[in-house]
């Protein structure tokens, strides 16, 4: 559904009705379980508790998608929410626990960021 706003530009809304979670991590996260899980670790105060990194995430859908002009109603960003807590919920335990895996140090975070900007 789009929305025209000034001029020849218009928003976009996301629709999230019928998005499984495995859907919901293909079409709104850009990286891998283990990168998204480890950026989050490396955050200062490193975010351990999984329900926390995608309440972060969700909300900050928002500015993810702004050149996209997409937009997000509240509702729509709990169910995010919750869809990417289940996915990454259902990945470690598929993995066998989130010992189980292979999680980036910060070390190579910073190299794999510093490969993408050079």
């Amino acid at each position: 559904m789009t929305t025209k706003i000034k001029g020849d530009d218009y928003l976009r809304r996301v629709i999230t009705k019928n998005l499984t979670p495995k859907m919901a991590w293909n079409q709104l996260v850009s990286t891998s379980e283990e990168i998204f899980i480890s950026n989050y670790r490396a955050d200062r105060p490193p975010i351990t508790d999984i329900k926390k990194m995608c309440k972060v995430y969700a909300e900050e859908l928002p500015i993810i998608f702004e050149y996209e002009k997409i937009l997000f109603s509240d509702k729509q960003l709990k169910e995010i929410e919750k869809l990417l807590t289940k996915h990454l919920e259902g990945y470690i335990a598929d993995k066998g626990g989130i010992n189980k895996i292979e999680l980036l140090t910060e070390v190579e975070l910073d190299a794999m960021a510093d490969m993408k900007y050079t």
